[in-house]
C-alpha cells in the first residue's frame, strides 16, 4: 500500500489545501500516475506471492485481496480532492459507501440463504474487490463532476516531481507501519512455534478490534483536519484553537473507548468472542493506554504534517519505532499477548509526547488557554467515569451501549464545530 500511494495523498493534501485552481489538471495527471503505481502493486504481490513459494491457488485470492486494498487507496486518494476544496461533509459520507455497500450485500446473501458463499474465502475476497470497484467509481464520478480536469495526460516531469515530494511521506508511513501493526510478527518472531503461540497471537488480534474501529474514526478526522490546518497555516492564523477542538472531539471517542477497556474490558469480550476471554480482555486492558497516546499522536502529526514538518515526523517515527521493537523483544518472550500491549502502549507514548513537545516548539499549541484546561478535564472524565462503575462493583451492560450512542450524539456536535472552523477560514473575511 506504501507503493500504490507513495506518500502522494499527504503531499497533495498540502499542495491542493493552498493552490485549489491546480485541481483540475492534477486530476487529470494523477490518474495516469496512480494507475501505474496500481500496475506496479500488483507486480509487486505477484513477486512477493512467489518469494514465499505459497501455493499457486492462493494467487488468486491474494490478487483479488490486493484489487480490494488497491481500489480503497485509490477511492481515499480521490476524496483528498473533496477534502482540500472543503467538501467535508461530502468527504465523509463517500468515506463509508464502501462500508455500507458491503453490509448490504452481506445482509442479502444471508437473507437470500447464500451465506454459505460468503463463508468462501475466494468468493469473500471478490465480494470486497467489487464493493470497492462500486465506491471508487462513485467518487469518481462525484469528483469528477465537482472538480473536473484540463491539460495533459502525460507529465513525465511533474510525475517525478511528485514522486520526490512524496517520497519522505511514503517513509514515514511506512515506518509508523512497522511500530503499529507488527507486534503479531515480533510474536510469530520471538516465540517458539506451536499451537500456544498461534492461540497467544489469536488473543492478541481479537483485542485489537476496537482499536482498529477507532482507526476508521481517526483516519476521517485526519482527512478532515489536515487540508484545515494547511489553510489555518497558510493564512498564518493561530491553530491552538483548532487543535484543542480537534483533541477534545477524537480524544473524546479514543479516551472513553480507552477508559472502558482500561477498566473492564471483559462485557465488551464477552459480546463478541466465545471462548479464551479472560486473557483477551487482559490484553484489551493492556492496550488501552496505548490507544490514548496513539489518538494524541495522530492529531499531533496531522498539524505537523499540515506545517511540513516532515523531518520530524520520520526523527519521532523512528524513535517509536526502535523503543517499541526494543520492549518487544524484552516483554513478548516472557508476557506473550500482554508483553506485546505493553510495548504498543509504550511506544504510542513515547511517540504522542515526542510529537506534542515538537508541536509545541513550533508553536502549533498553546496549553496556557482556558481550552486547554477544559479539553484536559474532558479527557480524565472520559478515563474516570468507566472507573466509577468498577467502585460500584461492576459495569452494568447498558454501559457499552451507552458507549456508541454518546459517540453517534456527540460526534457530529463536534465535527460541525470543526466545520464551521473550515468554513471560517475559507471564508476569512
Amino acid at each position: 500500500l506504501v507503493i500504490i500511494d507513495a506518500g502522494l495523498s499527504i503531499h497533495l493534501t498540502r499542495v491542493l489545501s493552498t493552490q485549489p485552481e491546480s485541481m483540475p489538471k492534477t486530476l487529470k495527471q494523477q490518474l495516469v500516475l496512480k494507475f501505474g503505481l496500481f500496475v506496479l502493486y500488483g507486480l509487486c504481490l505477484w513477486a512477493g506471492h512467489a518469494l514465499l513459494q505459497w501455493p499457486d491457488d492462493q494467487l488468486v485470492l491474494l490478487m483479488l485481496l490486493g484489487v480490494f486494498q488497491g481500489f480503497l487507496s485509490w477511492n481515499g486518494f480521490l476524496r483528498i480532492f473533496l477534502a482540500a476544496k472543503g467538501k467535508f461533509r461530502g468527504e465523509a459520507i463517500l468515506a463509508n459507501v464502501d462500508k455500507f455497500t458491503l453490509l448490504l450485500a452481506l445482509g442479502l446473501a444471508f437473507g437470500l440463504g447464500a451465506e454459505n458463499l460468503i463463508q468462501n474465502g475466494l468468493y469473500y475476497s471478490a465480494l470486497l474487490a467489487a464493493v470497492a470497484i462500486i465506491s471508487w467509481s462513485l467518487t469518481f464520478w462525484i469528483v469528477f463532476s465537482q472538480i473536473g480536469m484540463s491539460g495533459q495526460w502525460f507529465a513525465l516531469s511533474d510525475w517525478i516531481s511528485w514522486l520526490k515530494k512524496g517520497l519522505p511521506y511514503a517513509l514515514l508511513t511506512l515506518m509508523m507501519g512497522m511500530y503499529l501493526r507488527l507486534e503479531l510478527v515480533w510474536m510469530r518472531t520471538f516465540l517458539p512455534d506451536g499451537s500456544e503461540t498461534d492461540q497467544a497471537m489469536g488473543m492478541y488480534a481479537a483485542a485489537w478490534r476496537p482499536l482498529e474501529a477507532f482507526f476508521q474514526f481517526s483516519a476521517l478526522f485526519s482527512i478532515i483536519v489536515l487540508p484545515m490546518a494547511a489553510r489555518w497555516l497558510h493564512h498564518k492564523k493561530d491553530v491552538s484553537t483548532l487543535w484543542w477542538t480537534v483533541v477534545s472531539s477524537m480524544g473524546l471517542m479514543a479516551w472513553a473507548l480507552a477508559g472502558l477497556l482500561w477498566w473492564a474490558p471483559l462485557p465488551l469480550t464477552s459480546a463478541l468472542y466465545r471462548s479464551d476471554l479472560i486473557p483477551t480482555a487482559q490484553i484489551m486492558s493492556a492496550l488501552a493506554p496505548g490507544l490514548m497516546g496513539l489518538s494524541l499522536s495522530l492529531i499531533a502529526g496531522t498539524f505537523l504534517t499540515a506545517a511540513g514538518k516532515i523531518r520530524v515526523l520520520i526523527a519521532v517515527a523512528l524513535l517509536a519505532c526502535c523503543v517499541q521493537f526494543a520492549a518487544d523483544w524484552f516483554w513478548i518472550p516472557t508476557n506473550h499477548g500482554i508483553g506485546a500491549a505493553w510495548a504498543f502502549s509504550l511506544g504510542q507514548w513515547v511517540s504522542a509526547l515526542s510529537l506534542m513537545g515538537a508541536a509545541y516548539r513550533f508553536n502549533l499549541i498553546q496549553f496556557r488557554q482556558s481550552a486547554a484546561l477544559r479539553t484536559t478535564f474532558l479527557l480524565v472524565c472520559c478515563i474516570s467515569f468507566p472507573a466509577m462503575f468498577v467502585a460500584l462493583n461492576g459495569v452494568p451492560k447498558w454501559a457499552w451501549i451507552f458507549l456508541p450512542l454518546f459517540m453517534g450524539i456527540a460526534a457530529p456536535a463536534l465535527m460541525w464545530s470543526i466545520w464551521k472552523h473550515s468554513t471560517d477560514v475559507l471564508n476569512p473575511d
